[in-house]
């Protein structure tokens, strides 16, 4: 047998094998995904290092170009992204009518992995890139929106360093109520959802230092997702570990209410 016929024999081998864990055992391929798909720790983290210095300490860096500045953003949405092997990313896409700063689809190795991956992913992803020293509010998000309606894509993500308006932290609109998130750029990302099924995603500073600290975007794109289905922040309800003393709880509990009705029963 010739090496070329037994490389390609050895091929179709292990990429049977590949679906066959797809199919059967998606979650024991997810975590070798997370493993695998990582990205260069050491250039994410000198170009999250300068994003960060450079909105800390705005003097210093006065001089440096604001598409230089955009530049730096895009560079770390092409290394959570392309990196990984699980996206393909397309930069300043333009037709007739509309330009793209980046749209990102999935990879070859994603669309084989299509068990062991989150859904909202299978699909083309607008993004934008918005490196201003404020949250995007919701003039920014209208003309997102807008973008998205008429290219007729489900999915975008605004990449920004202070995130979006909402009602609550860093993102809070001065004067304004809890109760008047609606009216800001995290209430018409619920709004555009409610009214068409169109999921925006915001990753800012925050999002980006989870990464650094391992979290994966497909992950965090989910969570976000997730987050929007529920109108609410879904991960503050989810059970880590099962508490003994609960179950212990629940089980004296149940006793208890069966003698009750045992005695009743018995009383009559």
């Amino acid at each position: 047998m010739s090496e070329e016929k037994y490389k390609f024999q050895e091929c179709e081998y292990l990429l049977d094998k590949f679906e066959d864990f797809n199919k059967d055992a998606p979650d024991i391929l997810a975590k070798v995904l997370q493993k695998r798909s990582g990205i260069n720790s050491e250039e994410f983290n000198e170009l999250y290092k300068l994003l960060i210095n450079m909105h800390s300490n705005e003097e210093k860096y006065k001089g440096v170009k604001a598409k230089t500045k955009g530049n730096i953003l895009e560079k770390i949405i092409e290394l959570i992204t392309i990196k990984t092997k699980l996206f393909k990313l397309f930069t300043n896409v333009s037709n007739n009518s509309n330009e793209y700063d980046i749209i990102i689809t999935p990879s070859e190795l994603a669309t084989m992995s299509y068990n062991a991956l989150p859904e909202i992913i299978y699909q083309p992803i607008i993004c934008e890139c918005k490196n201003y020293k404020k949250p995007v509010d919701v003039t920014w998000i209208g003309k997102f929106y807008m973008l998205l309606s008429i290219s007729n894509i489900k999915c975008g993500i605004i990449f920004s360093y202070e995130g979006i308006t909402s009602g609550k932290g860093a993102g809070k609109d001065k004067g304004q109520n809890d109760s008047e998130e609606w009216n800001n750029a995290k209430g018409l990302i619920k709004k555009i959802f409610l009214k068409d099924g169109i999921v925006i995603i915001d990753i800012s500073k925050k999002e980006l230092d989870s990464i650094k600290n391992g979290k994966r975007l497909y992950d965090i794109i989910q969570s976000k997702y997730a987050d929007l289905m529920f109108m609410t922040n879904i991960e503050k309800y989810k059970i880590e570990h099962i508490s003994s003393e609960k179950i212990k709880e629940i089980i004296e509990d149940v006793n208890e209410q069966v003698e009750f009705y045992e005695s009743k029963k018995f009383k009559k």
